[in-house]
């Protein structure tokens, strides 16, 4: 067209970055076969076909993936392939690139529980074109790591101070949130702190301040130890009660008689929660020798040693067998075991083990108390001290000649708790409690 002006084209590039997490770069020959997994727990987890037999050159990648603070088991209720072809590589970690395998698995096998040391596992099966068979399946559960003594036993109360030096036992300046934390831990006498957060400043406390007792203070974080337990016990909120890891080996009757005398028993696992706390605290004491528990079918069948039914078990494979027909009393196998590290085994009572104790926790210990009277102060009645020498400062008195027609002492638990004992000591007339225990 005369006098028209050329077309201008315009050219628009569009760019589309694409980014492949470590679940996009799964690998799958077979449908229904692989996968990213992030369930809590799950399965049955198949190979392909399963119960049929699987085909040739399949190649199958899963990636599980279980909450932080958190490792994997799996457990397996078949395992059959060709042997040496067909073969499930199980890494201990999120790929094959930065970890060594693990396990190889091939050939007809019973396969133990196996059990990550993180919160990621990445397992591949190939097969090869020369054979198949029925393959595998198996289901996982995702198990929590628990701390001894940590930030969970503490409760945070933020922007409070209390007390100030005359409750100080120990001040460390310029430190880490952790480095506080692990100071209380290691100290008997410990039973708050003050961390500061503007300068980084620890200030470890004797003593559980009320409600009343901690004050404002906007870069300061008292943190309150939870637990209640006597020395050497760590606390399990889950139970409420408080577990030792004894090395000295015994007999059962004589671990429970030491149990005992620290006012509790052998510690009796009811739950998955409860199992994987006392697997930690023993091999965190020792992990080469076998411990026992509160477990035992002296009157013909199994049940823990306060006298309840058994309703939950982690046997290893083929256990309990009752090899030489008098083994009676449950232990937990040594971690360093090659197939059932940390199971639990049924062995004769007689022999020599290390124990695992439980008590309840002192939920009276370091709390305030408060009195009419003006005597002795009522804070003694709830320290912890066992003694009855009213002299030697360990009762609290409360007398009426002060002109007091009812006189008393209370101490303010902070919450509700079911009681389950106290212990008192009168001499002759004053009531002093030294352990509430829920």
């Amino acid at each position: 067209m005369v006098g028209s002006s050329p077309r201008r084209v315009m050219t628009y590039a569009l760019c589309v970055l694409v980014v492949l997490l470590p679940s996009d770069l799964l690998k799958s020959s077979a449908a229904g076969c692989g996968g990213n997994l992030t369930a809590p727990s799950g399965g049955p987890v198949t190979s392909p076909n399963y119960p049929s037999n699987y085909g040739d050159n399949d190649l199958c990648e899963w990636l599980i993936t279980v909450p932080a603070g958190s490792t994997i088991r799996l457990t397996f209720d078949s395992f059959d392939t060709e042997d040496g072809n067909d073969v499930l590589l199980i890494y201990d970690g999120a790929s094959d690139s930065d970890v060594e395998v693990v396990h190889w698995l091939t050939g007809h096998q019973s396969v133990n529980p196996i059990t990550s040391t993180s919160n990621v596992i990445f397992l591949r099966f190939t097969s090869n074109d020369s054979g198949t068979r029925s393959g595998f399946r198996f289901s996982y559960t995702s198990h929590a790591i628990y701390e001894t003594c940590g930030l969970s036993v503490f409760r945070h109360f933020p922007q409070t101070g209390c007390g100030g030096s005359a409750v100080d036992i120990a001040s460390h300046i310029g430190v880490t949130l952790e480095f506080c934390i692990q100071a209380c831990c290691a100290s008997s006498t410990c039973l708050s702190f003050q961390y500061n957060t503007q300068n980084t400043n620890c200030y470890l406390k004797n003593k559980l301040c009320s409600a009343g007792e901690k004050v404002s203070a906007v870069h300061g974080n008292m943190y309150d130890r939870l637990d209640g337990c006597p020395n050497g016990y760590s606390y399990l909120a889950h139970t409420h009660l408080c577990y030792r890891a004894d090395v000295s080996e015994s007999t059962y009757d004589q671990a429970l008689t030491t149990c005992q005398s620290d006012g509790g028993t052998l510690a009796m696992p009811r739950d998955n929660t409860t199992n994987d706390f006392l697997i930690a605290l023993k091999n965190d004491a020792n992990p080469n020798i076998g411990f026992w528990f509160g477990l035992d079918r002296k009157d013909g069948s199994w049940n823990y040693v306060d006298g309840g039914e058994l309703s939950y078990t982690d046997w290893g494979d083929g256990e309990p067998n009752n090899a030489g027909g008098a083994e009676n009393c449950a232990m937990y196998i040594p971690a360093t075991h090659a197939s059932k590290g940390n199971n639990w085994n049924d062995a004769p009572c007689s022999g020599s083990k290390g124990s695992i104790c439980e008590v309840g926790a002192n939920v009276a210990l370091g709390k305030t108390a408060f009195q009419t009277s003006s005597r002795e102060p009522a804070s003694v009645a709830v320290d912890g001290n066992t003694a009855t020498n009213y002299d030697a400062g360990s009762c609290t008195h409360t007398v009426s000649d002060y002109g007091e027609d009812n006189p008393a002492w209370w101490v303010d638990l902070g919450q509700s708790y079911v009681i389950d004992r106290y212990v008192y000591s009168i001499s002759p007339d004053p009531l002093s409690i030294t352990d509430m225990t829920a």
